[in-house]
């Protein structure tokens, strides 16, 4: 439903004008606008919603009434302020005013509350307790041996850093709302030890890499070793070379000290210099993964890492239902899996309900002064994970901090309207 419009007062100045009545001596008709929200709304069950009301023209005084529509007390203030949902539904707000002669007019707006999604603290700590990291750097079950010969050997990582890596994931995408059921395939853990095994030999061998998902055979690679890790850029359906999982996978790619899946994973959700399309990010909040695996392979200097994100042939899983994925999440948020005030923002929408573009923006409140941060909107390239996807940067993330965000213009492909979506996010320490 869109606001009503504000044409009335207009159209009668127009008449008047053409029957050749003065403009001085006309009296302004009494209209009543709602000011805040300044149009129809979505919100999570609990949030506060702040409503501002504004009169003009007729005689004053004025006297107010708002009907919450069954979500909240009416109120007979022309700033009720906050006022809180807590039931899911669709209400329509209708604000009136009356002026001393009893001509009245009314405005009103559509606030559609969804369950939440919000975690407390206590069950966000509870979690991260039950699955928190506690190897900080990696190790193998069994080390490669790294030649393109035919003694070339792919080797395996530690079981313990895949099954932290794949539960931090899970952590992640259980503070978005999203299914946390992602599980190791075997066949993705064979692709990507050999794909990381392919990369560092490419840096070891000094050969130019222009994509790392899409290497080229090493120099001087032993036909053994073609067929067995690179595999090459054929049969994709069965192949279990190394070429197949960089394709395939999200790539860290470095030199120095290697790192382990669960920091592999914060780098990814960070993003950073990926500002383009947040590809990463947005494949681990792909609300069909449910398949994965971490290879790494490091010496001579160089690392590489390989986390499996694309299914092949294709996706198996059924699309959950959801509205949108933010990052950070609404609700509380650990700082520790926020890497702090460079890091992009994101909101993504399902794009069977929603959609975003040029007329969507983000506006960001700091609710410990009420202070609007300026923050630029980007939409970001389509076809990585989720999407459609934009991104905006506050520029800070402080521990104890409210923000409340707000992003304007979301297309609604069922009401055919556009609407405003409204969540908040506050960062807390899991060790506090």
């Amino acid at each position: 439903m869109t606001r009503r419009s504000k044409s009335r007062f207009l159209i009668t100045a127009a008449l008047a004008l053409l029957s050749g009545i003065a403009a001085a001596g006309c009296e302004r008709s009494l209209t009543a606008d709602i000011k805040k929200p300044e149009s129809d709304i979505l919100l999570f069950v609990g949030e506060a919603l702040r409503f501002e009301g504004s009169v003009w023209g007729g005689e004053d005084p004025y006297s107010f009434s708002w009907n919450f529509g069954g979500a909240a007390p009416d109120s007979t203030a022309e700033d009720p302020g906050d006022v809180i949902f807590g039931v899911e539904g669709a209400y329509t707000v209708v604000f009136t005013a009356a002026d001393k002669n009893g001509d009245t007019d009314s405005d009103s707006v559509v606030v559609t509350v969804v369950t939440t999604q919000y975690r407390t603290k206590e069950q966000i700590k509870a979690y991260w307790n039950n699955i928190k990291p506690s190897l900080a750097s990696p190790a193998y079950g069994s080390a490669p041996v790294l030649s393109v010969g035919n003694d070339g050997y792919e080797g395996q990582l530690s079981q313990q850093l895949i099954d932290e890596g794949i539960a931090w994931v899970n952590f992640y995408r259980w503070l978005a709302g999203l299914p946390d059921d992602v599980a190791e395939d075997p066949v993705f853990r064979v692709r990507t030890q050999k794909g990381a095994h392919v990369l560092v030999m490419l840096d070891i061998l000094n050969d130019p890499v222009p994509s790392p998902h899409d290497p080229p055979l090493p120099t001087g690679a032993s036909v053994w070793y073609e067929s067995d890790i690179y595999g090459g850029p054929r049969n994709t359906g069965a192949n279990t070379g190394g070429w197949l999982s960089c394709a395939s996978s999200n790539v860290f790619w470095g030199w120095g000290t290697a790192y382990t899946p669960v920091q592999t994973v914060d780098g990814y959700m960070d993003d950073y210099g990926n500002d383009t399309t947040l590809g990463h990010r947005r494949w681990i909040l792909y609300p069909r993964f449910t398949k994965t695996a971490f290879g790494t392979v490091w010496g001579s200097g160089v690392w590489a890492s390989n986390m499996y994100v694309l299914e092949r042939p294709g996706f198996t899983a059924p699309t959950p239902d959801f509205d949108f994925v933010a990052y950070p999440s609404p609700g509380f948020y650990p700082v520790q899996c926020f890497t702090g005030p460079s890091a992009l923002w994101s909101f993504s929408a399902n794009s069977a309900k929603y959609d975003l573009d040029t007329n969507t923006f983000a506006t960001v409140v700091r609710q410990s002064d009420l202070q609007s941060i300026t923050v630029t909107t980007q939409i970001k390239t389509a076809g990585y994970g989720i999407t459609p996807t934009i991104s905006f940067n506050p520029g800070e993330s402080t521990k104890d901090e409210t923000y409340s965000v707000t992003i304007h213009g979301v297309w609604d492909k069922t009401g055919l309207a556009r609407i405003d979506y409204s969540y908040t996010v506050t960062f807390f320490d899991l060790t506090e």
